[in-house]
């Protein structure tokens, strides 16, 4: 290796090649980290206006999806966010996966010292509240207090998507039942206004279909208030109570 006539450095590739290593990464160990324009571009947004986040990855989405990877990844990562806070939950979902598959496929576990693979596990729960499948969103945060029981808002969320649940179950419940007196009343008016004077052989007929629908309907109610209570709200609530346990174990019995 020797000095080349304006001072520089050149490289004699006769030496041993261990050696040319060596001082190749000496000339350029104090090299500054270089970042694209698009990068640069990207990093000047306001971080607290998603929207414009969202609209520079769609507007420029095939340039970025080639720079290096990290650059990439870092932008991958920041309209997901942006999508989130946007209300586009349905948009966010699908990129959440593609986040996720990627952190895998990379191995990459922390990013910016967060845990990239619960962080978009979390994320996308939250999405299926708002979107009103509270059942998906509870199976994903179970999941979640699995893997990290000590973490609070994962408990919180669970048991609040868990009331939402039992909520609209509810509401389903409280119209099959309505129907189902409706439905009752209607074969009664029927039975009274027509059967018992026109057509009085479906008279006992038209009395057993009376009674087993005002009965379907009481028993059902009272069977999905009692079923729902006991396998929905004591083992939500009591999976938070476990979870919290676990995480400290000087509480356990």
């Amino acid at each position: 290796m020797g000095c080349s006539e304006n001072g520089g450095v050149a490289l004699n590739f006769e030496e041993n090649p261990l050696c040319l290593l060596h001082r190749f990464l000496l000339m350029h160990r104090h090299s500054p980290i270089y970042y694209s324009k698009l990068y640069r571009d990207f990093c000047s947004l306001d971080v607290l206006a998603p929207r414009e986040v969202v609209y520079f990855y769609e507007r420029h989405e095939k340039a970025i999806s080639e720079l290096d990877f990290k650059e990439y990844f870092d932008i991958l990562v920041e309209y997901v966010e942006a999508l989130y806070h946007c209300e586009s939950y349905e948009s966010h979902m699908l990129m959440a996966e593609v986040v996720i598959e990627t952190s895998i496929c990379n191995n990459i576990v922390l990013h910016r010292g967060e845990d990239i693979y619960q962080k978009m596990l979390f994320r996308k729960a939250c999405s299926h509240y708002h979107l009103g499948a509270f059942r998906r969103s509870g199976v994903i945060l179970r999941q979640l207090c699995r893997m990290r029981p000590e973490t609070v808002s994962y408990k919180k969320m669970l048991v609040r998507s868990g009331r939402m649940e039992i909520g609209e179950t509810m509401q389903n419940v409280r119209a099959a039942t309505i129907f189902c007196f409706l439905l009752a009343t209607l074969v009664t008016l029927a039975e009274v206004l027509v059967i018992r004077n026109f057509y009085t052989d479906f008279q006992q007929t038209t009395e057993y279909t009376r009674l087993g629908l005002f009965s379907a309907g009481i028993l059902g109610l009272l069977y999905r208030y009692v079923d729902m209570y006991r396998s929905q709200v004591i083992e939500w609530e009591d999976f938070a109570v476990v979870s919290e346990n676990q995480s400290n174990p000087d509480n356990r019995f």
